[in-house]
């Protein structure tokens, strides 16, 4: 029979368990196994939130080919803030110099929120480049 310390212990052991083997994930999505050219389709189509949380999640697996598909889904003008946010920051977290005139861009009169400069100064943050600095 156990005691109570020995349940305990193995209580904590399998939780210890559980979390070692617990997929990374953020905003609801195991970002490791959404394939990657399922997340670039999903900033082109979908709502709003579909398209914020594939920004997060790319920014999250760090593959800088991402990029390009993040600078892409700005250029096209999405209306929504929610999605342009993810997309600033995603690109912050890939620190990428190729993010940086975008970024740049954003604080210079292409984003009217102010929300919205505020995560493109703490992606030029991210990015890390001392070309950045100017933009700030």
């Amino acid at each position: 029979m156990a005691t109570p310390l020995r349940r305990s212990t193995l209580s904590l052991l399998a939780l210890v368990g559980l979390l070692a083997a617990a997929p990374a994930m953020a905003n609801g999505w195991e970002h490791g196994a959404i394939p990657f050219t399922a997340l670039t389709d999903a900033l082109k189509t979908g709502d709003d939130a579909t398209r914020a949380r594939a920004a997060r999640s790319l920014g999250f697996r760090g593959q800088r080919e991402a990029v390009p598909p993040l600078l892409a889904a700005l250029a096209r003008g999405d209306d929504s803030p929610q999605a342009r946010s993810a997309y600033y920051l995603a690109l912050g977290r890939l620190g990428d110099p190729r993010a940086l005139p975008a970024l740049a861009a954003c604080l210079d009169g292409g984003e009217a929120r102010r929300e919205l400069r505020a995560d493109c100064a703490g992606a030029l943050g991210l990015v890390g480049d001392p070309a950045g600095l100017s933009a700030l």
